[in-house]
């Protein structure tokens, strides 16, 4: 990716405006390892089953269709 595509793309999430915004999270106080960063990153994805919702709140779960 080209500098200018690296600035745009964040320039995009940061913007509350793109449709590719993705909120700033601050307070984020881990260690900075690879592997602190990785979980990290694992609980901010909602499609991860450690997603943990913005102010600690949990999304619901989906329920597996009854048998």
């Amino acid at each position: 990716m080209s500098d200018k595509a690296a600035s745009d793309n964040k320039s995009n999430q940061c913007n509350p405006n793109n449709e590719h915004y993705g909120g700033h999270q601050p307070g984020y106080q881990g260690t900075g390892t690879k592997a602190d960063l990785d979980n990290h990153a694992t609980q901010l994805n909602p499609n991860n089953e450690r997603y943990q919702a913005p102010g600690g709140q949990q999304e619901p779960q989906q329920q597996p269709p009854p048998k």
